[in-house]
């Protein structure tokens, strides 16, 4: 008993200050150490995990099957209904003779038998100078001579106003003359120069009846 407490003392008196301090500094930072540790672990175990950015990214809405188109969303051609509303109409071409054709055939101061007045005939109160008619059995080739006393323009207008009227498209407008045609027919008139006693002016006409 007595042996042990002194052993005791000697031990306890081997342990300078300083040593006291080491030691005390170490359990010191052993304990900070494990309570950082603590903290950490807990941190990371309740905090969630962030997302990871999409690769393709979000996806791009697509047309909804059924759904009513809103007005305005449509796509309109170029000009719009109201344009096309105004374009002219074109009729499809037909022949202007028709068989059997007239024989060929020509006259003087008059029209001549079976002359397709309808497309070449006169002018209102021109007279006919002479006429003639010849044809191979599906084409027809008239021609006119006439005179007037109105002037060019007006004899002009005239026949501008027919054959449009027939469905022809214009060809040619060379100062005093007049080219008009389609599939079937191929029409023109000349105006001759002007010597002052009236307009004399040539209608020819190329009319197939197929």
């Amino acid at each position: 008993m007595g042996t042990r407490s002194r052993a005791d003392a000697r031990g306890e008196s081997t342990l300078t200050p300083t040593m006291r301090w080491s030691i005390a500094a170490v359990a010191a930072v052993v304990v900070l150490g494990l309570s950082a540790t603590g903290w950490l672990l807990s941190t990371t175990r309740d905090a969630a995990p962030a997302p990871l950015p999409s690769a393709t990214g979000e996806p791009m809405p697509g047309p909804v099957a059924g759904a009513t188109p809103v007005a305005g969303s449509e796509v309109q051609p170029p000009g719009g209904a109201a344009e096309a509303a105004h374009l002219p109409q074109t009729l499809p071409a037909t022949p202007l003779v028709h068989a059997p054709l007239p024989e060929d055939a020509s006259a003087r101061n008059a029209l001549v038998a079976g002359f397709p007045v309808a497309v070449a005939g006169p002018a209102p109160a021109a007279d006919v100078i002479d006429s003639s008619l010849a044809q191979d059995g599906i084409v027809l080739q008239a021609a006119l001579t006439a005179h007037t006393d109105a002037d060019a323009d007006t004899v002009l207008s005239h026949y501008r106003e027919l054959w449009s009227g027939l469905g022809l498209a214009r060809q040619t407008a060379e100062g005093s003359s007049e080219a008009f045609s389609d599939t079937y027919s191929s029409v023109s008139v000349s105006v001759a120069p002007s010597t002052g006693t009236g307009t004399v002016y040539t209608v020819y006409a190329v009319l197939r009846t197929e």
